[in-house]
């Protein structure tokens, strides 16, 4: 198992990484002004990839990334950026108003980071 510094310290950074997914979405994606801005033509690379957040929102992406990720992190015991990277998709679903797709994504995610990386699953066998 983990130490409790390292769990702590991986608790840590997913609050941190939930917490910019919620600046991200209080600052740049809901406010009326850039909403007006954008429509306006201002800013046309940071419209584009606002839209491009919007249309993942729309589509299920962040879900279905995040259920993907987490699924794989946790049946390969992949290096826990990957299970942060599930995480925040599954935040951003979340945010995005996917709850069920977001919320087991970010279960998986958050499950795969209890053991670490390469650990032997119970019952298996070792080669040599």
């Amino acid at each position: 198992m983990t130490t409790s510094r390292t769990f702590a310290a991986r608790a840590a950074a997913l609050v941190a990484v939930a917490g910019a997914v919620k600046a991200v979405r209080w600052l740049w994606i809901e406010p009326l002004a850039v909403e007006v801005a954008c429509r306006a033509g201002a800013t046309p690379m940071a419209c584009a990839a606002r839209d491009g957040i919007l249309w993942m929102q729309v589509h299920h992406g962040f879900g279905f990334l995040s259920l993907a990720l987490g699924g794989v992190a946790l049946a390969a015991r992949l290096p826990f950026w990957v299970s942060g990277l599930a995480f925040a998709c599954g935040m951003a679903a979340v945010l995005g108003y996917d709850a069920t797709l977001g919320v087991a994504g970010s279960a998986l995610a958050a499950w795969s980071w209890v053991s670490p990386p390469g650990q032997a699953r119970p019952g298996a066998t070792s080669a040599g």
